[in-house]
């Protein structure tokens, strides 16, 4: 038996004679026919499945177009105020608006895909496909960009022509950070492809290395990106500041018509506010932003695991009552939900949890008595003004006056001062100048400046004079007006007029101030009566008033 292929049509035997209508050689025009069933078979599959996705299935496809992010971003709190004990505010937070614009609302002229995307979404499926339609739109969307900066201009009462500026300069350092990224991520690269010509005029290659080496070269180099793709910086996706420090009904006129400002959004801040400028400024202390140094020495004095409630960004007391009640006054941060676009712009915001206010603090210092004691040490510390010949013009001082049934600070004055507003956001010169000052006007004198107690040392010697019992209070010792040197150990009225004070007990020397009878006792008694004394009287020790940095003193 022979096995060999053959054709059914070529086999006229194999086909019945009830189906030779079939037969493609009777009938040639069927291999056409069977032709174009294979063809179109799979062609209809095709677009069958097209008519599906585009009529029924299109907005599965379009999610992608129509995503959303959810965001959580903080709301700053406001931080307690300060009040004197008379009711005046010493320190206060106060809000500030600004008005941030989208980049891309921004933009000149603007990206075309972000213009794209604007006249999409205001057309349907339908009209998307009419090249009328898209280009009204367009110019829709051009006129509402345009008008929205001379609606800025009108609403905040700013010139057109600032407005500009601010623009170009956002646009320019957007542009500038853009250019960086991509020239980093996306090189130009003109790689040398071998030039064929060139390789057969080489004698020192051999025609056939020449072609192998072209054709290598095309077979193993990736073909050339007619064009790189763009990358997107943060920065073109995300709100700028355009304006600073607008009224609270401007700001809410924008808010109440977003259909008038497109891409504008008012960014709420507190900023800290000292109204009485210059007065206690060491007792009311500073707050200002946090840094990274500043949290990096606040971490380092909290137990391990302790957790720091502070970020870069907020703020915090660095010193005075600021500082010591800075858990106290500080108000707690709201949070809200930001919806935004696959364009990052926001479609929808929500507070989650409102921000709640700090403390409110009020100081024993009544602010009169204050500015009085410091109009004092400024009259004693001002050059100019008239004194005792050859009087040494003081640097600096500080007065403290204590209420002594209750212990109550009634004033706490230094000189020199600042100006706390000066310190809020610093001007170079301003801080350059204060830190050249050689009389330290940001040295809290009234609680770290360690000096001799002087005369108010003779109520610790007395009590000593009286509990030890070596002297008799009511015996007189003889005040020649020093002890031992007539230039040292000396009265005051033998400094100025020549004489002591003669004869002189307890009593007298207490009201005359006789430090040579204070010296002589002292040298009776020995140092153990009167440094016990001293002690027991807190000298040595800080008093624990609530400012930060106290310094013990010596004893």
């Amino acid at each position: 038996m022979l096995n060999r292929p053959f054709s059914i049509f070529k086999q006229k035997d194999l086909v019945s004679k009830s189906d030779r209508s079939w037969d493609v050689d009777a009938h040639p025009e069927f291999r056409l026919f069977y032709l174009f069933l294979i063809i179109s078979v799979p062609f209809l599959a095709v677009v069958f499945r097209l008519f599906q996705i585009q009529g029924n299935d299109y907005e599965r496809f379009l999610t992608g177009l129509d995503k959303t992010f959810v965001s959580y971003e903080e709301i700053p709190s406001y931080d307690g105020r300060i009040f004197s004990s008379d009711g005046q505010v010493l320190a206060r937070d106060v809000r500030r608006f600004n008005v941030l614009v989208h980049y891309r609302w921004l933009q000149q002229p603007p990206d075309s895909r972000w213009l794209r995307q604007q006249i999409y979404s205001r057309l349907s499926r339908s009209e998307r496909s009419d090249s009328n339609q898209v280009e009204a739109t367009e110019r829709e969307v051009l006129a509402v960009k345009g008008t929205l900066w001379e609606n800025l201009a009108d609403i905040t009462e700013t010139q057109l022509s600032q407005l500009e500026d601010n623009r170009l300069k956002i646009q320019k350092q957007v542009e500038h950070v853009s250019s960086l990224v991509n020239a980093k991520h996306n090189p130009e690269v003109n790689p040398e492809h071998p030039d064929l010509p060139s390789l057969l005029a080489d004698s020192n290659i051999p025609k056939w290395k020449a072609i192998w080496i072209v054709v290598a070269d095309a077979l193993t180099t990736p073909p050339e990106r007619a064009q790189v793709d763009t990358i997107i910086v943060l920065e073109e996706e995300d709100y700028h500041t355009i304006l600073e420090e607008i009224s609270l009904e401007t700001a809410a006129e924008i808010e109440s018509h977003p259909e008038l400002f497109p891409g504008v959004k008012i960014e709420v801040s507190a900023v800290r506010e000292y109204p009485q400028g210059n007065v206690a400024p060491h007792v009311v202390g500073l707050r200002s932003a946090v840094n990274q140094e500043l949290l990096d020495s606040r971490r380092k004095r909290l137990p391990d695991g302790d957790p720091l409630d502070y970020k870069i960004g907020d703020r915090i007391g660095k010193n005075g009552v600021e500082r010591s009640y800075d858990h106290y006054l500080k108000g707690l941060r709201g949070l809200r939900k930001i919806v935004k676009n696959r364009h990052k712009e926001i479609i929808s915001t929500e507070i989650v949890r409102k921000p709640s206010p700090g403390g409110t603090l009020e100081l024993t210092i009544p602010l009169a008595l204050q500015r009085q004691v410091e109009q004092l040490l400024d009259t004693a510390c001002d050059p100019d003004a008239v004194r005792e010949p050859n009087t040494p013009i003081p640097t600096g001082g500080c007065i403290v006056a204590i209420d002594v049934y209750s212990g109550e600070v009634l004033a706490a004055a230094v000189a020199p001062r600042f100006d706390l507003n000066d310190l809020i956001n610093v001007r170079p010169e301003v801080w350059r100048s204060i830190l050249n000052d050689v009389r330290r006007p940001l040295f809290p004198r009234a609680t770290q400046m360690t000096l001799p107690a002087g005369s108010i040392f003779k109520t610790v010697t007395s009590a000593a004079i009286l509990q030890s019992g070596k002297i008799d209070p009511d015996a007189h010792m003889f005040c020649q007006g020093y002890l031992d040197d007539p230039e040292h150990h000396r009265c005051y009225i033998y400094q100025h007029y020549g004489t002591g004070h003669s004869d002189i007990n307890l009593t007298r020397a207490i009201a005359q101030s006789c430090n040579v009878y204070f010296f002589s006792a002292a040298r009776r008694m020995g140092a153990e009566p009167i440094c016990r004394w001293a002690r027991n009287f807190g000298f040595g020790r800080p008093t624990g008033i609530d400012l930060p940095g106290e310094k013990p003193g010596n004893l």
